[in-house]
């Protein structure tokens, strides 16, 4: 799957706000593809994002991921390919 990531932190609750603003920024349909997840949930992300929460949009191709950052107008700060390796 590829992720956009968009914003880490230690500390899930300072993902709070630029969660609902992504949130607010995406079609009803879109919000499924917006996660706030640990990053150890994800093989392949830069150790940067290592021991912290990610807020991030994901689908199943790369074009896919760039409409949704279109759509709500949002920057990343990482995009690339990772495995899931934790279940919701």
């Amino acid at each position: 799957m590829w992720l956009a990531v968009l914003d880490a932190a230690e500390d899930p609750n300072e993902l709070d706000t630029p969660y609902a603003d992504l949130v607010g920024a995406l079609d009803e349909g879109s919000v499924t593809h917006v996660v706030v997840s640990p990053s150890a949930c994800y093989s392949g992300l830069p150790s940067r994002y290592d021991g912290k929460y990610v807020l991030a949009v994901w689908d199943v191709t790369r074009h896919a991921v760039r409409a949704l950052l279109d759509s709500a107008r949002a920057r990343e700060g990482w995009i690339g390919t990772v495995a899931s390796t934790c279940v919701d």
